[in-house]
């Protein structure tokens, strides 16, 4: 539990990061902030498992096979899980026009895009730390 304890306090610290960004309109690095946050989330809860977890961004593979797999977790607590992997894919696709955003050769989406979408995926991120620190508790 140790590490998956440590992991959800650095999603905690990248959140709080993405919350100080937001309030600064920097919603790219904000928008970044939020998906490393939701990463490490989810990753937290791979660990609380014993479950190696993928080097990579996007571990929603590995999640899908042990929800599948795991009796550890419910059904019910699975499918809550859809949603945020949803939510990190879509995180994931603007990692490269909100983390690199000084880079030409990147798409670019407007500040109003960007706004937006940390608009909407700040709740979800909170709410999946929310939900995962509870479920590592009682795994």
């Amino acid at each position: 539990m140790g590490k998956s304890k440590s992991a959800i306090e650095s999603a905690e610290a990248w959140l709080r990061t993405a919350e100080i960004t937001r309030k600064n309109e920097d919603y790219g690095i904000s928008a970044y902030s939020l998906e490393m946050s939701l990463e490490i989330t989810l990753k937290a809860v791979l660990m609380a498992l014993n479950v190696n977890y993928p080097k990579v961004h996007d571990i929603t593979i590995a999640l899908r096979k042990q929800l599948k797999s795991n009796k550890k977790i419910s059904v019910e607590d699975a499918n809550r899980f859809n949603e945020y992997m949803f939510v990190l894919s879509d995180l994931i696709r603007l990692r490269p026009i909100g983390g690199y955003f000084f880079d030409d050769a990147n798409d670019k989406a407007s500040e109003k895009e960007l706004e937006d979408l940390v608009s909407k995926y700040t709740p979800k991120v909170k709410e999946a730390l929310t939900f995962c620190r509870g479920l590592i508790e009682r795994l």
